[in-house]
């Protein structure tokens, strides 16, 4: 995942804990139970789809690495000691010279393959030839095994980009969703819980670390000017009543790092 979506995974985390952590004082809430179930399910859902992004994309660096192996091998080893035969032992053989011939870059792999395979063809019927003049007895079988190989790499490249690209977008679901959800959680709060030191918390559990610094940003409809960084990450007891306007002022809406993830 991008940094600004761990970012976000963890600012999910954080929301969750604190919620899990304040359970008696914001349990009776009506409908804090059903938010909090789909925050938990946004947090599985991130997590299990930046594993699968990460997994394929892992796999992706190993599959280019052996790609570019095989490519090189099937240039070098197969391709060029037949070339090499043919045109020192037989010149004149119009099969030869018309389909035993390198490619003009292997760097492009569909023309490399069709090369080989033309290659192949022309001297299946020929291989004591190639023989005879110094390539090794299975030379034919590891042209044959060396090019199907390449094949199947270029076509699983295909597939595992398309996999990649379904995991990007689960991870892009799964940010937009959690977003969703810390919003109506902060809306709920704001409105059913009039604290002062339940919205601290709950502003500081939102609290996303940006390089080396936290950073808070308002919500859509409640500005905040000039709000001092949080430190406490859970609630203290409920025993200072504070005006509702307070607990406007101190909470702040969902986490940076959840919009630029979006």
């Amino acid at each position: 995942m991008l940094r600004a979506q761990n970012r976000a995974l963890q600012a999910l985390r954080r929301a969750l804990a604190w919620l899990l952590a304040s359970h008696e004082l914001i349990g009776s809430i009506p409908g804090m139970t059903a938010l909090i179930a789909r925050l938990e399910a946004a947090i599985v859902a991130l997590t299990d789809a930046g594993t699968t992004q990460e997994r394929l994309r892992v796999a992706a660096l190993e599959r280019t690495a052996t790609t570019s192996r095989v490519r090189k091998e099937l240039w070098s080893l197969r391709m060029v000691p037949v070339v090499t035969v043919a045109r020192t032992a037989a010149p004149n053989d119009p099969d030869l010279a018309a389909d035993v011939r390198m490619p003009d870059s292997r760097r492009n792999d569909e023309r490399l393959l069709a090369s080989a395979q033309a290659m192949a063809q022309a001297i299946e019927s020929k291989q004591q030839l190639f023989i005879d003049n110094g390539l090794p007895p299975n030379f034919f079988d590891q042209l044959v095994a060396t090019t199907t190989t390449l094949r199947q790499l270029i076509d699983e490249r295909g597939s595992t980009r398309a996999l990649r690209k379904g995991s990007t977008a689960a991870v892009i679901a799964a940010v937009v969703e959690g977003r969703k959800v810390l919003r109506l959680l902060n809306n709920t709060l704001t409105v059913s819980v009039p604290s002062s030191t339940i919205a601290q918390g709950w502003a500081s559990a939102k609290h996303v670390i940006q390089g080396n610094r936290p950073s808070t940003i308002a919500s859509e409809t409640t500005p905040v000017a000039h709000e001092s960084p949080v430190v406490a990450a859970l609630p203290l007891p409920v025993d200072v009543k504070t005006p509702a306007a307070d607990v406007t002022q101190a909470t702040a809406v969902v986490m940076p790092a959840l919009k630029e993830a979006a």
